[in-house]
């Protein structure tokens, strides 16, 4: 952008609560580099700056109490997995795969069976991929 056009570097860090940084990346368009006192005095302001930054947080967000939500939307997708008989596979796909459509189809959801007897159900609704879920069990 703009601001990297009439610049002679590009100086970004990342870091810790701690004081610590982490990393950093500099993009410089000198030709002889930067001097070591630069890159010095620059990275001791970025830890001051990284400092108040996450101070400012702390504070901002010192009388702020997280709960965890007592359950998700009634609108997220949802994920199942339950376990069925390896032997009855046949069963749940079907001749040509027949009884698995019909189940995708009928419910709207995704199924995902494995060898060892897992099997995957996904879908936008938490209702049809309980339905899903009792048809197959």
């Amino acid at each position: 952008g703009t601001e990297d056009h009439y610049s002679d570097m590009d100086f970004k860090i990342a870091g810790t609560p701690h004081s610590t940084i982490t990393a950093f990346q500099l993009d410089t368009k000198l030709s002889s580099g930067i001097p070591i006192p630069t890159l010095t005095s620059a990275l001791h302001l970025a830890q001051k700056g990284l400092t108040h930054i996450f101070s400012e947080m702390k504070l901002q967000t010192s009388n702020i109490t997280l709960q965890p939500r007592p359950g998700l939307k009634p609108t997220s997708p949802r994920v199942e997995l339950i376990t069925y008989s390896p032997l009855m596979k046949p069963n749940l796909v079907g001749p040509g795969g027949a009884v698995l459509r019909q189940l995708t189809d009928k419910y709207n959801i995704s199924i995902d069976l494995s060898q060892d007897g897992k099997c995957l159900i996904s879908g936008d609704s938490p209702g049809k991929v309980t339905e899903a879920r009792r048809a197959i069990t």
